[in-house]
């Protein structure tokens, strides 16, 4: 954390997270904090999942956990009601050799409506992990708030997904795997600021994923 502007920075915690794969800073109070710990990239470990801090780092809190090879890679808050939070659980870890993976089968999107509380996982019309499930990220489109977008690796299944009522249902837009194609290295999608009919997505060619997919959700 930084007080004066990134000159100088001191260790909040979490050390033996490793990855951070997100953190996500309420607009109107900055002491409250999500972090979104990932854990360690070849081996077990507990110290993943989602923390909450309301004091500016002094003190974390886990609220969303499931076990020593389930880790948090994103999280986000909603931009109208600071208490809506999504995050994005990964079960995901490499393996000492190239190309070696596996997932587990909590992977996928969770919401909380309490703040960081409770949870609950979003699961209608997206992918499942015996359907090749595994990485997820997703964005919350800043001109509306109910409109989400997930790239989503797995499989046959994969895709770009959306949903309009703030993730309680969820239908793919475009299946081009360039556009998702390399799920676990990317699965980055960002919504205009301006206009939540347009999406960039971040895979093998972003420039062209736009295009084509603003077409196809045009059309």
């Amino acid at each position: 954390k930084s007080t004066d502007g990134g000159k100088t920075w001191r260790n909040t915690g979490l050390r033996d997270g490793q990855q951070i794969g997100g953190i996500a800073v309420d607009e109107k109070n900055p002491d409250r904090v999500f972090a979104a710990v990932l854990g360690h990239p070849y081996g077990p470990n507990t110290e993943r999942g989602v923390y909450r801090t309301t004091d500016g780092g002094k003190n974390w809190e886990r609220v969303l956990y499931f076990d020593e090879n389930t880790g948090a890679i994103q999280v986000a808050i909603d931009p109208i009601d600071p208490n809506i939070i999504y995050a994005d659980m990964w079960a995901g870890r490499q393996g000492p050799w190239e190309n070696g993976a596996w997932n587990g089968k909590e992977s996928g999107i969770y919401k909380s409506i309490d703040g960081g509380t409770h949870w609950k996982k979003l699961t209608n019309g997206l992918p499942t992990t015996e359907q090749g499930l595994g990485r997820i990220g997703f964005c919350i489109a800043p001109s509306d708030h109910l409109r989400l977008y997930a790239t989503v690796d797995a499989g046959a299944y994969g895709g770009i997904y959306r949903s309009d009522d703030g993730g309680e249902h969820w239908y793919i837009v475009n299946s081009d795997g360039r556009f998702w194609g390399r799920g676990s290295d990317f699965a980055e999608v960002k919504a205009d600021p301006k206009n939540a009919d347009i999406v960039y997505s971040a895979s093998v060619d972003a420039g062209v994923q736009v295009t084509v997919l603003e077409k196809r959700m045009q059309g």
